[in-house]
């Protein structure tokens, strides 16, 4: 069964997916204003962006896990679907450590290094104030995967809400800005991460099915065309 912590998280981003749809109702319905022009027109965007991914923590069987903040990259490619509206595709790499805090002294409390990729498809909404000022809100579903050092690669099905701003600085470029939450569900059935200082032991395990809650700030460039 799904924990009241999953319930919750849903419920947070129907809100947000309604909210959304709420707002793109509003602009067309002021079809009688004029219209804000774009300053970039353009089908296609490509983005990089650069940051900082924050961490998280589970209360395991075994002990606690602790995922320290760190540095990620995100790349994102974005097709214009209506005048105010993107469907996207993106990838977020970011390489850290996670501290496991032993319970039972099986596996054994320990740090290791892991990769975490989160891969995503979803949808952004532009909300223009400026033609050289955009805000935007999104919501995206996918799949993070985490690769232990020495260990299997897992991969858990992800939702994240992002909003942020643009900032066209000129045709078929701008400056892009974004804070995100990324929720990744862990299964109570898997066994996971490697955690002995020598790569040999693995196999934590949760007591319920649950949300891993990580979130990030990024900035970068976007190209398009």
């Amino acid at each position: 069964m799904f924990s009241i912590g999953i319930r919750r998280a849903f419920r947070g981003v129907a809100v947000v997916a309604i909210a959304t749809i709420a707002m793109a109702g509003a602009a067309h319905a002021q079809g009688s204003r004029p219209k804000l022009k774009v300053i970039d027109p353009g089908l296609i965007q490509i983005t990089g962006l650069y940051g900082i991914q924050f961490g998280g923590s589970l209360d395991l069987e075994e002990g606690q896990l602790e995922i320290d903040s760190a540095p990620a990259w995100t790349v994102q490619a974005g097709l214009r679907v209506q005048d105010d509206g993107f469907a996207f595709v993106s990838y977020t790499r970011q390489s850290t450590v996670a501290r496991f805090d032993s319970a039972t002294g099986t596996p054994p409390s320990g740090n290791f290094d892991v990769d975490i990729g989160l891969l995503q498809i979803g949808g952004e909404l532009d909300l223009p104030m400026h033609r050289h000022l955009t805000p935007f809100i999104g919501l995206g579903i996918g799949a993070t995967h985490f690769s232990p050092a020495g260990g299997s690669t897992d991969w858990f099905f992800s939702f994240s809400a992002i909003g942020g701003v643009k900032i066209p600085i000129v045709k078929h470029f701008g400056l892009k800005g974004q804070i995100r939450y990324l929720g990744t569900v862990v299964d109570s059935n898997a066994s996971w991460f490697c955690v002995s200082s020598g790569g040999a032991t693995c196999g934590v395990s949760l007591n319920d099915t649950t949300i891993l809650s990580q979130g990030d700030v990024t900035g970068g460039v976007y190209f398009s065309f």
